[in-house]
C-alpha cells in the first residue's frame, strides 16, 4: 500500500511539472530562456518516468 501511495504522489508530481513546463512554453513565448526551461522540465519528466521504473519496486522504502 505504501508503494501505490508513493507512486501515486510520484506520477502526480510529474504531471504538475509537466503542465508547468507547457504553461511556460505557451504563456511565455516570446522569451527563448523561459521556452527553454519548459523544454527542460518536459524531457527531465518523460526522462526520469521510463528510467525511474525501479525505484517503486525497491522493498526499502
Amino acid at each position: 500500500m505504501k508503494n501505490k501511495i508513493i507512486a501515486f504522489i510520484d506520477v502526480l508530481v510529474r504531471m504538475l511539472f509537466s503542465i508547468f513546463g507547457v504553461y511556460l512554453l505557451t504563456k511565455y513565448n516570446s522569451d527563448n530562456t523561459i521556452k527553454a526551461a519548459g523544454y527542460s522540465i518536459i524531457i527531465f519528466n518523460i526522462v526520469t518516468t521510463f528510467f525511474d521504473s525501479n525505484y517503486h519496486k525497491n522493498k526499502t522504502l
